[in-house]
């Protein structure tokens, strides 16, 4: 998608019914595609998946947009490997884009990528519920959603009797945030963040987690949270580990 991207939805128009079925159809295509094989749609997807009340012709033409670059990609994926170094190394990236996205409602996007025998096995970008004042605050709520996610895939592995090494590493790259899930003090500038964003603390203090910094350059979930330019997307999909081979 063009990263400078200005997304609106007028709700005040009555819809076309023909172009309101059409949209949902695409959409819903282009979701099954995103949750299966293809990460590196996520965030336009998730964009997207916002005009489904009330799509307009432009809308349509983003989304067309998309199935014509799947249709020239079709050979690219996500690639496992069943070394026994990668094989059960669970990891995860995680991002937040503060208040900059295509979007004019001041909500950040927040995403995460888990890894599994040297590919992405989950992944989500996600409009956050809440309206973040600053940058930490973002960053923190994306931990948190990504830090409760990375308990479920661990007791998930544990159902299915797979060896999960603790603490899981979560990759980010505010040292800010890092630092808030890290110290549990009190800070007046982080005193309003809602109490289960917290839930963090105590797995990192159990030992189910642990945040490590990693610089923005080498930021994986970065896609994940907004449209990126063309050199930019191709750096996210190498990290992503996708191939067209």
């Amino acid at each position: 998608m063009d990263s400078h991207i200005k997304f609106e939805i007028d709700k005040t128009k009555p819809g076309d019914p023909k172009r309101l079925r059409l949209y949902r159809e695409m959409i819903g295509s282009l979701t099954h595609c995103m949750q299966g094989t293809r990460p590196d749609i996520a965030f336009a997807v998730s964009l997207l998946s916002r005009a489904l009340v009330n799509p307009s012709e432009e809308h349509v033409q983003y989304v067309k947009h998309i199935l014509r670059y799947l249709r020239g990609t079709t050979r690219h994926g996500v690639t496992y490997r069943s070394n026994a170094k990668e094989q059960f190394d669970l990891h995860a990236y995680t991002d937040a884009d503060f208040a900059r996205g295509a979007l004019p409602d001041g909500k950040s996007t927040s995403g995460y990528v888990f890894f599994l025998a040297g590919g992405p096995i989950s992944w989500q970008s996600k409009r956050q519920s809440v309206v973040a004042i600053s940058s930490t605050e973002a960053e923190y709520i994306g931990q948190a959603n990504t830090v409760k996610h990375a308990v479920y895939l661990c007791q998930f592995m544990h159902a299915l009797r797979l060896p999960v090494e603790l603490p899981i590493p979560i990759y980010a790259d505010n040292q800010s945030a890092k630092t808030v899930a890290e110290e549990a003090k009190f800070r007046v500038r982080t005193k309003h963040i809602a109490v289960p964003y917290h839930y963090q603390r105590q797995a990192i203090e159990d030992g189910t987690v642990k945040l490590i910094y990693k610089s923005t350059e080498d930021m994986t979930a970065d896609g994940l949270t907004k449209p990126l330019n063309g050199q930019q997307f191709r750096k996210f999909k190498r990290l992503l580990g996708m191939s067209g081979d």
